[in-house]
C-alpha cells in the first residue's frame, strides 16, 4: 500500500467511464444540483474531518433517513470537497432504484477502483450475476493497493435490497485496510453489526436529528422567501417542517404561491408525517395546473424529455416550469448522459404516479403511453420506447414495440439477457407475439444455455411458417438460419457446418445479418479443421456484410474468430493485435459489461499467456469467467480455461479453479474432456505424476495411440490433437520416453502439414527434451533453434517455459548459443525470451559498451524512442507519448540495448548518435 503524498490528480488510469448496466443502473458521479447548495453544520463536519491530517473519517460514517432530508447533497459535496479541493484519490458509486445484489455492487465498485490502482485496467471487473470470491479475490487486492487515504462514498446503497442480510455489510467493510474510508447514504436501516463496529469506533451513524436544517440553514435555504413573510415566520416553518429540507422546499413554494402567505402555516399537521401526507395531497397546488398535468404523466415514465412530454399533452411552455423546479430542488433529476432528459426523484415519482392512475382516466394514460411509445421508437430509443409501452399496460402495444425493437436489441445492441426477460415475461403471461419477436427470442436464448427452450420454440415458429401464406417458403429459409445457430452453441460444429452449408448453397434471398452470421459459423467450423485459407474467406464475406447492417455485436463476433484464427495457427503476434481491437471496438459500441467483451477476453487470455504476458492473462480471465455460466461457448472457453490452467499453482481451493470446476460441468462433452487434458497437462508440469495418470485413465485416454476411448462419434481435429498432446507430455512424465517420441513425430508431421506453427514449436521442444533425455545435445540444439524460428515471428514464448531446464542446460554447455542466428532480429527475440525465463545468456554482463553497429541499425520507431529516451522522459511518458503500451516500450528498449550492445537506458542514451 502507498500512503498518498500532496495532492492525485487522477486515477493511474484517467477517470472511469460512466458505468453502464443493462438498466443504466449505476452512476459513477454526484449529480449536479440546480439550486444554491446550502452548507450545513453536518456537512462541515464531514468535510471538516474528512480533510484532517491523518483523515478523522471513521471507517464507515452512514447518513441514514429517509427520502428528502438531503443526504445525497451533503454526500456529493463531502465527494467534491476530496476530490476537486483536496484533490484525493476516491470513487463515487450511486445505486438506482432498480434492485441489484450486493456482489454485483461490489464488482462495479472495484471496476471503479481498478482506475487509481496502476496497471489494473479499469473495465476488468464489471458483470452481471454472481462471482465466486468477489469481495476476497477482486476488491481485496484492489483496497490494498490504492492510494491513501481512499473515500468510497456510496449513495442509496440499500436499493441492492435482495443481498444486505446481516453479515454482508459486515464482511465488506472489514476488507478496508486502515486509510480507506466509506461514506454511505441509505433511506432505511442496514444489516450489520452496529455495537462491535461502533465500539472499535469504526463506525458513526447520523440520522435525521443532525441532518435536520436549523434556524440559519433554513434562512439561507428559503432566502427571499422568509424574507418577504418576516422572521417570525421562520420558527413555525421549521416547526412544521421539523428540519426536513424537501419538507421546507415544499412549504416555500406553497408560500410563494398567489393564494400562500404566513396564514398558510396554521393549516399544516406539527409533524413531518403530516408534511408528508399534505405533500401526497397539495404540493403541486402551489404550481400551475398545467405544470400540474405534465407532471402527473411524466411520472408514467422512467425518464421523460419535457418537450415531448408536453407537446403530447398539448401543454404550453414547460421548459419553464421544468427550470424552476429544477432550481429550487425539486426533485427533478438530469439523466446522466442523456441531453435534456430528466427523471424524477422516487419519493415525487411514486406519488404523482399513485395519484395519476386515480385521477387520469386509463384511455388516456394508455393514449399518452402509446404515443410516448411510438416517439421514442421513432427515434431507435429502445429501453425507453418498451417501458412506456409497458406502462400503458396494453398487451397489444408491448408486443407492437417489442416486434419493431427485435432486430436491434438483439443484432445491433446485443442487449439479449434484457429482451428475453421482457419476451419470458410476456410469453409467461399469454401475450400474443409477432414473427420478429418469436424469431429474435429464439435466437437470444442459444446465447445462454437455454437450448431445449430454444429448439421448443423453434418448432412452434416453425409450424407457424410452414402454416402461413405464399410466404412461408421465406419464413421457413430464415427459421433455418436459426436451426445453424442452435447446433453451433449445442457444440454439434458438424451439424452445423452442414445445416450453413445447405442454407448458403439455397437459392432464397438472404437478410444480410442472416448471411453473415451463418457464414461466421461455417468460418468457426473450418476453423475446427484448421482450413484457416476457408475460415478467413468467410469471415472477409461476413464482415462486409456485418459493416452492410452496422452491426457491432456480428463484427466482433467475426473479428474473434479472425483472432482465433491466428492463434491456432501460432502467430500469437497477430492473433492478439485483432483481438486486442475488437474488444476495445466492442466496448466502445455495446459497453465494457457486453458478453460479447467477455467471449473476447476469453480469446485473449489465451493469447497473453502464450506471449508470456501473465499479468495482463489474469486480468482477461477475470472477464472472461464472469459469464461464462452464462453464454455456453465452447471455442471461446477452451481458451479461458487453457489460460486459467497454464496459470493454476496447483491450489485446488484456488477461486478460478473451483470457478472453473463448477461451470465446466454445464457445457457439452468437448468442454468436459478439454479441461481434464488441460488438467493433466498442468499436473504433469506442476510434478503431480500420479494425479495427472488418475485424471487420464478417468476419461480414458489411451497414451499410446494418443485418443480418447470414452469419445463418442468422430472427434473434431482441434479436439483429437489436443487430447494427442496430453498424450505426450504425460508419457514423458512417466519416463515413456520412446513411446512419447514416436507419437511426438507423428504430430509434428501433421503440425508441419498443416501450417500450425505454436503446435509444431510446442513439438520440436517436446523432441528437444527427448534428445537431451538421450544425451544428443546437437539434435536437441537444432530442434531448439528450430522451435525459437517458428516462435520469432510470432511472439510466441509460453511454450518455451516448461522446458526451461532444457533450454538452460543447452546454454550453459555451449551446444547452443546465439551464434546460432546470424540475423540480428533472431538474436533480439532469443535475448528477449531468455530474459523472460530468467535465464541469463552467457557472456552477456560484462562487456563495455560499444557504439551502434553500421550493420545492424535500428528501426525508425526505435530511433524515435531514443531520441525521448535521450530527452529525459520516464517509460510511462514515452508510452503516452508514442501511443505504445508499457511493455511495448520495454520490448523495443530491450531489443535496441541489444543492438547498440549496452546493458541499460543510462548507457544507450549515452553512446547512441544518429
Amino acid at each position: 500500500m502507498k500512503q498518498h503524498q500532496g495532492t492525485v490528480q487522477g486515477p493511474a488510469a484517467g477517470e472511469p467511464a460512466a458505468a453502464r448496466t443493462d438498466h443504466d443502473n449505476f452512476v459513477d458521479a454526484p449529480p449536479d444540483f440546480r439550486f444554491p447548495v446550502v452548507r450545513t453544520r453536518l456537512m462541515a463536519d464531514l468535510a471538516g474531518r474528512a480533510l484532517q491530517r491523518p483523515c478523522g473519517l471513521a471507517t464507515v460514517e452512514t447518513l441514514l433517513s429517509p427520502h428528502g432530508w438531503g443526504k445525497t447533497v451533503i454526500l456529493a459535496e463531502v465527494f467534491r470537497a476530496w476530490r476537486r479541493d483536496a484533490g484525493l484519490p476516491g470513487v463515487w458509486l450511486g445505486l438506482g432504484y432498480l434492485d441489484d445484489d450486493l456482489d454485483t455492487v461490489i464488482l462495479q465498485l472495484s471496476r471503479q477502483i481498478a482506475a487509481w490502482v496502476p496497471g489494473m485496467a479499469p473495465g476488468l471487473t464489471a458483470e452481471h450475476g454472481p462471482i465466486y470470491g468477489v469481495q476476497d479475490q477482486i476488491l481485496r487486492p484492489l483496497l490494498e493497493n490504492v492510494p491513501l487515504p481512499f473515500l468510497i462514498c456510496i449513495d442509496n446503497i440499500d436499493n441492492c435490497t435482495e443481498s444486505l442480510a446481516p453479515g454482508a455489510l459486515d464482511a465488506l467493510f472489514d476488507t478496508a485496510p486502515p486509510g480507506v474510508h466509506f461514506l454511505l447514504t441509505s433511506n432505511r436501516s442496514l444489516g450489520y453489526d452496529r455495537v462491535e463496529a461502533m465500539m472499535r469506533g469504526a463506525l458513526r451513524e447520523h440520522g435525521t436529528t443532525e441532518l435536520a436544517f436549523a434556524d440559519a440553514e433554513a434562512c439561507e435555504m428559503l432566502g427571499r422567501t422568509v424574507q418577504a413573510l418576516g422572521p417570525e415566520v421562520l420558527p413555525a416553518l421549521l416547526e412544521r417542517a421539523e428540519g426536513w429540507a424537501a419538507g421546507l422546499r415544499l412549504v416555500a413554494m406553497l408560500l410563494d404561491a398567489p393564494a400562500g402567505g404566513a396564514g398558510m402555516l396554521s393549516r399544516f399537521s406539527g409533524a413531518a408525517p403530516g408534511l408528508r401526507d399534505w405533500f401526497d395531497r397539495k404540493v403541486l397546488a402551489a404550481m400551475p395546473p398545467q405544470m400540474h398535468r405534465f407532471l402527473l404523466f411524466a411520472s408514467l415514465l422512467p425518464s421523460f424529455e419535457p418537450g415531448q412530454v408536453g407537446k403530447v399533452i398539448g401543454a404550453g411552455d414547460v421548459q419553464k416550469h421544468m427550470d424552476s423546479m429544477l432550481a429550487q430542488g425539486m426533485f427533478i433529476v438530469p439523466v446522466a448522459g442523456r441531453c435534456n432528459r430528466f427523471r424524477m426523484h422516487q419519493l415525487l415519482r411514486d406519488r404523482l404516479r399513485a395519484e395519476a392512475e386515480q385521477t387520469v382516466p386509463e384511455p388516456e394514460r394508455t393514449a399518452f403511453c402509446r404515443e410516448m411509445a411510438q416517439l421514442a421508437a421513432e427515434d431507435r430509443l429502445w429501453d425507453e420506447a418498451i417501458s412506456a409501452a409497458r406502462s400503458s399496460r396494453s398487451d397489444g402495444l408491448i408486443a407492437q414495440v417489442l416486434e419493431r425493437a427485435a432486430p436491434s436489441l438483439v443484432r445491433d445492441m446485443c442487449r439479449m439477457r434484457y429482451f428475453v426477460e421482457v419476451v419470458d415475461e410476456l410469453i409467461a403471461a399469454g401475450v400474443p407475439l409477432g414473427f420478429e419477436t418469436r424469431y429474435w427470442h429464439v435466437f437470444a436464448l442459444t446465447f445462454y444455455l437455454r437450448h431445449a427452450s430454444a429448439g421448443r420454440h423453434l418448432e412452434q415458429l416453425r409450424s407457424v411458417a410452414c402454416g402461413g401464406d405464399a410466404g412461408g417458403c421465406s419464413l421457413v429459409h430464415r427459421i433455418e438460419h436459426l436451426s445453424v445457430a442452435l447446433a453451433f452453441l449445442r457444440d454439434d460444429l458438424p451439424l452445423a457446418g452442414r445445416h450453413a452449408r445447405q442454407w448458403l448453397e439455397s437459392g432464397h434471398d438472404k437478410d444480410p445479418f442472416d448471411h453473415a452470421w451463418v457464414l461466421s459459423v461455417m468460418a468457426a467450423y473450418h476453423l475446427t479443421a484448421y482450413r484457416f485459407a476457408e475460415t478467413r474467406d468467410c469471415l472477409w464475406r461476413a464482415r462486409g456484410l456485418a459493416h452492410e447492417v452496422r452491426s457491432p455485436y456480428l463484427t466482433g463476433w467475426c473479428d474473434l474468430i479472425l483472432g482465433a484464427s491466428y492463434l491456432y495457427e501460432g502467430n500469437v503476434f497477430r492473433a492478439r493485435e485483432i483481438i486486442d481491437q475488437a474488444l476495445a471496438r466492442a466496448e466502445r459500441a455495446l459497453g465494457a459489461d457486453a458478453d460479447l467483451c467477455d467471449l473476447i477476453s476469453s480469446v485473449a487470455s489465451k493469447c497473453a499467456v502464450e506471449a508470456g504476458d501473465h499479468e495482463k492473462a489474469r486480468d482477461l480471465l477475470a472477464r472472461a469467467l464472469r459469464s461464462m455460466h452464462k453464454h455456453g461457448n465452447v471455442g471461446t472457453s477452451m481458451c479461458a480455461v487453457d489460460a486459467a490452467l497454464q496459470l493454476w499453482d496447483g491450489d485446488e481451493h484456488d477461486p478460478v479453479f473451483l470457478r472453473l470446476k463448477s461451470v465446466v460441468p454445464r457445457y457439452s462433452f468437448r468442454l468436459r474432456l478439454m479441461f481434464s487434458c488441460y488438467l493433466i497437462r498442468r499436473l504433469v508440469s506442476l510434478g503431480r505424476v500420479a494425479d495427472a495418470q488418475a485424471e487420464a485413465a478417468a476419461i480414458g485416454l489411451d497414451l499410446a495411440e494418443g485418443r480418447v476411448r470414452l469419445a463418442g462419434g468422430e472427434l473434431l481435429p482441434r479436439t483429437r490433437d489436443i487430447i494427442a498432446m496430453t498424450a505426450i507430455e504425460l508419457l514423458l512424465g512417466i519416463g515413456d520416453s520412446g513411446t512419447a517420441r514416436k507419437l511426438a513425430e507423428r504430430e509434428r508431421e501433421a503440425a508441419e502439414h498443416d501450417g500450425r506453427a505454436l503446435r509444431q514449436a510446442r513439438l520440436e521442444l517436446v523432441l528437444m527434451a527427448l534428445a537431451r533425455q538421450r544425451g544428443d545435445d546437437a539434435e536437441a540444439a537444432n530442434r531448439l533453434r528450430t522451435a525459437l524460428l517458428l516462435a520469432r515471428r510470432r511472439q510466441m514464448v509460453e511454450a518455451f517455459r516448461r522446458h526451461r531446464p532444457d533450454i538452460d542446460a543447452l546454454l550453459a554447455s555451449r551446444a547452443f548459443g546465439a551464434e546460432h542466428f546470424p540475423n540480428p532480429d533472431d538474436r533480439a527475440f532469443l535475448s528477449r525470451l531468455l530474459a523472460h525465463l530468467g535465464i541469463e545468456e552467457p557472456g552477456s554482463s560484462t562487456e563495455s559498451p560499444r557504439p551502434a553497429d553500421a550493420g545492424v541499425p535500428l528501426t525508425g520507431r526505435e530511433r524515435e524512442l531514443m531520441r525521448l529516451v535521450q530527452s529525459g522522459l520516464s517509460n510511462p511518458e514515452i508510452c503516452e507519448i508514442m501511443n505504445l503500451s508499457r511493455n511495448t516500450v520495454k520490448w523495443h528498449l530491450k531489443n535496441i540495448f541489444i543492438k547498440l550492445n549496452v546493458p541499460n537506458r543510462t548507457v544507450a542514451a549515452m553512446v547512441y548518435s544518429e
